[in-house]
Parts: structure tokens; C-alpha cells; sequence
């Protein structure tokens, strides 16, 4: 399997990060040893913050010093894989959890264990998924919860309230539906974005109880929690309560201006959405999911570092995520990163109560699902893409709900039984 992988990744083709200089070949310095930290989103909110992180990490120690590599998110991670493959890359990378499996499978890790300093307690639970065997391979960097945002003055202007339960969702979100520019709600259903797409729908099954395989792996992906959740979206769809064709960007707009009462995406995303439209911060609120269950997503960020890096790069690896894992840079991150949350459970202070006020009633949860099902890790891509070639069907009308996730099922378990 590691085999199988690695040349995958490689045969992705090079396309050179600027500032990733290679690991082990690296020159000798009189000065401070320099590392790098590679992600999609360093420089701009809510990660952009991060950098401060880095900047205080510096300024507290003369030994060494932390740059941030940005990068594109498209090909992100099969160009930082394809790097350290071909011996380069930066020497901490972050990644989605939903890669780090690949990267781990694909040998391009560095084994952390008693070399990075975790808290003793507080951990959400991913940090588990984070070992190869009973060795570290990563730690936490940041997640993003998923939860149903409500733009309160477009709910109060229909005379609506915010819904609970899935039947008053769906009235209320056909109630808010008018005409030819406004919507109940929204949510991505393309082929073009199968990567929001996949999100969406597993959303809608999270927030009913379901799952995509059960706790020894095996798929689920015709259980009666996926059939329920395919229709209720398909409803959506055909009774025109969504922009049908619409773009993220497009309803996300929508939803700032009020055309759109209630949508379901990530809290770092609210606080970007509240600071492009000043109006809608004033109204901006978090909310459950109606759809009768306490879980929700929660898209996690690991980090690892890299297997080239040299041993006084690695050192500076590990003194850097030691530091990053401390209570005070935890909250500290938890604080300024505008919703999104760190690697332990540490609830917002009154701080973020002030600057982001709509996060104020949202607390992490047991309910917290990973993205990534548990025993598709290393064959996530191939996975989602089965189950979105047939929701596609379903949604076009060509397969009812029920043949297509049965024929979903079907390619899932022979994937995942190879």
C-alpha cells in the first residue's frame, strides 16, 4: 500500500512551493536555524493570525526561526506531497485530516513521539488518529466545526424563527423562498465542487445520526440515516428552495445581503463573511443542526514534519509545535483565529465573546464527527467519489435513492477490501 501510494503522489508532477528548500541537504548556518511551516491559508483570515503565533515563537527564543510558506489550496496537497517525496518540502506541513492518512501511508512523516510536548489532557479526540501503530506521526493544527448560520434580521423581516427540527427547517426554509432571487437556504450539489459537495451531504448525515462506515470501517453508505438525508437534499433540489446551480461564492454572498436566511458552513467562514459584510455581523448567529442529532462535522488540520528535514530543522520542528501546544498559545489561537479551534478542547474567552459575538453560544461537543471515515483513511478520494458519481444520479432523477446508494455500497466495500 505504501508503495502504491507514494508513486501516486509523485507521479502527480513537481510543481515547486516557493521557499521550500530542501531537509536533509541543507547548508550549515552561524545563525539561526530557519523552518517553514506550509499551509493554504497562512496569510489571509482566519488562519492569517497564525503568523503572530510564529512571530511570538521567534521573538521568545534566539535558536531558531519559523517563515510561513502559502501556498495555492488547489493541488495543495499532492504538490507538498510530491516535494518531500522527491527529497524536498517544507519542514512542518499542514495538512486536511482528511490527506494526513495518505501522507502516513506514503512515508513522508516523521515520527514525533516523546519529541513534541502534548497536553496531558484536553485533547479532542482526532489527536488518536494521529499515530502510526503506537507512534506520533502528527498533532493537531486546527479545526473547523461546522454549524447552521442564521442571518437573524432576514428571519425576523419574513416573520420566521430559527428552526430546531428538520420538518420546521424545511418549512421555514420553504417559507423564506420568494421569487426569483430569494432562498430558503443553500448548499453545493455540482460535480464542480466535489470536495463542498461532499461536505454538504455529509452535513445533512452527521446531523441526523449516520455515517458514512461504522466504528470497524465497513461502509454504510445505504443505511436508512444516507437514503433519508439523498432525499430530504434531492426535496431541495426539486422544489427550487436552494439557488439550484449556484456556486459557494454566489449563495454565500447571498446569504450576507439577506437573501438567504440560514446556511450550514464553517465558523472561521462566519467570521470571514461578517467582516466583507459589516451589516450582517450585527445579525449574525450560530446555531445547531435541525436535523435531530447532536453530532456535527469537524474538519480538522494536522501537522506533520517532514521525513527530509534535517536534525537541527527537526529539533526546531518540534520546539515550534511544543510551543504551539501550550495552554497560553491554545486559547491564544482559539481567540484570534475567528472560529477556528485548536487542538484541545478549551472553550472562546471573553475575548473572542467581544470581537466575534456570534460564536458565543457555540461550545465544542462529544457530538464532534472527523471528516475522513473511519477505515476509507488511505482511499478517501476514491471513496467520495463513488458515493458523489451516484448522488449525482440520484439527484438527476436517473436511480432512486435506495439503487444508488446500494450500488454506492457495493463499490465502497470492494474499494475498501482490496
Amino acid at each position: 500500500m505504501r508503495k502504491r501510494i507514494l508513486g501516486t503522489v509523485l507521479a502527480a508532477g513537481a510543481l515547486v512551493l516557493a521557499g521550500c528548500g530542501g531537509g536533509s541537504d541543507s547548508k550549515e548556518s552561524s545563525g539561526p536555524v530557519e523552518i517553514t511551516f506550509s499551509h493554504w491559508a497562512l496569510t489571509a483570515p482566519p488562519f492569517g493570525t497564525f503568523t503572530k503565533i510564529m512571530d511570538d515563537f521567534n521573538a521568545s527564543q534566539s535558536k531558531y526561526v519559523i517563515k510561513a510558506i502559502n501556498a495555492p489550496y488547489e493541488g495543495y496537497h499532492d504538490t507538498i506531497f510530491t516535494q518531500i517525496g522527491a527529497g524536498k518540502g517544507p519542514t512542518i506541513a499542514g495538512v486536511e485530516e482528511s490527506e494526513f492518512g495518505r501522507a502516513v501511508e506514503a512515508g513522508l512523516t516523521t515520527d514525533l513521539t516523546d519529541k513534541v510536548d502534548v497536553p496531558s489532557d484536553g485533547l479532542v479526540a482526532y489527536d488518536k488518529t494521529l499515530f502510526d501503530g503506537d507512534k506520533r506521526m502528527g498533532v493537531v493544527f486546527t479545526a473547523s466545526p461546522y454549524q447552521m448560520l442564521v442571518n437573524r434580521p432576514a428571519l425576523d423581516k419574513l416573520g420566521l424563527k430559527v428552526p430546531t427540527t428538520y420538518d420546521e427547517f424545511l418549512a421555514t426554509a420553504k417559507a423564506a423562498t420568494k421569487g426569483k432571487d430569494n432562498f430558503g437556504f443553500a448548499f453545493r450539489h455540482t460535480s464542480s465542487d466535489t470536495t463542498g459537495w461532499f461536505v454538504d451531504l455529509t452535513n445533512w448525515l452527521y446531523g441526523s445520526g449516520g455515517s458514512w462506515t461504522d466504528e470497524s470501517g465497513k461502509p454504510t453508505l445505504d443505511s436508512p440515516e444516507a437514503v433519508a438525508t439523498v432525499k430530504r437534499m434531492k426535496t431541495f433540489i426539486d422544489d427550487k428552495i436552494i439557488p439550484v446551480g449556484a456556486d459557494a461564492p454566489t449563495y454565500r454572498r447571498a446569504f450576507g445581503e439577506g437573501k438567504i436566511p440560514m446556511v450550514i458552513e464553517a465558523l472561521p467562514l462566519a467570521g470571514i463573511m461578517a467582516a466583507q459584510t459589516p451589516a450582517l455581523a450585527e445579525g449574525l448567529e450560530v446555531h445547531p443542526l435541525p436535523f435531530g442529532s447532536d453530532q456535527y462535522l469537524n474538519i480538522y488540520h494536522a501537522a506533520f514534519v517532514n521525513k527530509n528535514a534535517s536534525d537541527e530543522e527537526k529539533k526546531g520542528a518540534e520546539a515550534f509545535l511544543s510551543y504551539m501546544l501550550t495552554d497560553d498559545v491554545q486559547q491564544k489561537m482559539l481567540d484570534t483565529m475567528g472560529g477556528a479551534l485548536g487542538a484541545t478542547d478549551a472553550p472562546f474567552s471573553s475575548a473572542t465573546d467581544t470581537s466575534s459575538p456570534w460564536l458565543k453560544d457555540f461550545s465544542q461537543t462529544a457530538g464532534a464527527v472527523n471528516e475522513t471515515p473511519v477505515g476509507a483513511e488511505s482511499e478517501f478520494a476514491a471513496f467520495r467519489q463513488i458515493l458523489l458519481d451516484q448522488v449525482e444520479k440520484i439527484f438527476a432523477g436517473q436511480v432512486s435513492a435506495e439503487d444508488g446508494l446500494a450500488e454506492a455500497q457495493k463499490q465502497a466495500v470492494e474499494l475498501l477490501d482490496k
